[in-house]
């Protein structure tokens, strides 16, 4: 943190916190011990030790109360159906936090069926309103604008990112993909996109990426979607993409938008859009399907 507050475009009067799981907890503790620069505070799903385990309700409480003197009201979100921290435990964490002095609202979200509420994070469209509130109440600034300057424009730096291995421990789970017979009506540079991609997204390329194209046509592709990270753990999806211009849309179950388009150096840009939220990346075709040959 001390590098951090040193740099020159951070206001050290109004320096915002937050983090998801043991990030989220330690926000709350460090906003806490450090009054003097913490102005706000966002807890998604917070704890240390999940609620199943000997002594979770004694560890997580104590670290909690360790954020009490705080003056600043802090945020808390939690989601319904967390496999390690459910709405009761983490509503006495919070019950304690405010016995012992601390500030804070209380958020109960409740993610699509099927999604579990320890990755709530992933999904702004439910929180999103709630942050900008708070943030509009610090007197912080409270909208994002988009990386990209359009629907069909990515940001100016993205074609000088370069494909890699991701920074994450966790790395996607693609299933096995059945790869079609090549299909002569399809355009040969589409039928190219046909086989396994892999790489990263996010900010220090922590989040491990795979996708499988198996079916490729003028309009569409289908896609398995893999992803993997150590903050989220694994998460799949199969989507069906459409062509927009040169763009390849589709939503997944949580209603972000998954966007791939191949670069000029033949690399692949994907974007997972969730407003306000936007995460980019670069992969690279590590296996072409008999599709593409």
């Amino acid at each position: 943190m001390v590098e951090i507050l040193s740099m020159s475009f951070v206001d050290s009067k109004r320096l915002l916190i937050g983090g998801e799981s043991r990030e989220g907890i330690l926000g709350v503790a460090y906003a806490g011990r450090h009054t003097e620069t913490v102005l706000g505070v966002v807890n998604f799903v917070g704890g240390w030790i999940g609620a199943g385990l000997p002594a979770s309700e004694q560890i997580n409480q104590t670290i909690f109360r360790w954020g009490s003197d705080s003056n600043t009201e802090m945020l808390w979100l939690y989601g319904n159906n967390d496999p390690y921290y459910s709405l009761s435990h983490s509503r006495k964490n919070f019950e304690a936090f405010q016995q012992a002095g601390g500030y804070g609202s209380w958020h109960e979200i409740e993610p699509p069926e099927g999604i579990d509420g320890n990755i709530i994070s992933m999904l702004p469209s439910l929180w999103s309103a709630k942050i900008e509130k708070h943030l509009k109440q610090l007197g912080l600034p409270y909208k994002k604008s988009s990386p990209f300057n359009s629907i069909n424009e990515w940001p100016s730096y993205q074609n000088s990112q370069l494909p890699s291995e991701s920074k994450s421990a966790v790395k996607a789970l693609l299933p096995n993909v059945a790869f079609n017979s090549v299909n002569t009506a399809t355009n040969i540079e589409r039928n190219k996109l046909s086989g396994i991609w892999e790489g990263w997204m996010g900010y220090s390329a922590q989040i491990d990426v795979k996708i499988g194209i198996y079916n490729a046509s003028n309009d569409k592709i289908i896609v398995e979607f893999a992803q993997g990270s150590e903050g989220q753990g694994l998460y799949n999806d199969r989507m069906t993409l459409s062509y927009d211009g040169d763009l390849l849309i589709d939503k997944d179950i949580t209603g972000a938008e998954l966007i791939l388009e191949v670069r000029p150096d033949g690399d692949m840009n994907i974007g997972m859009r969730n407003n306000p939220n936007f995460c980019i990346g670069v992969l690279k075709q590590t296996q072409v399907s008999p599709v593409a040959l």
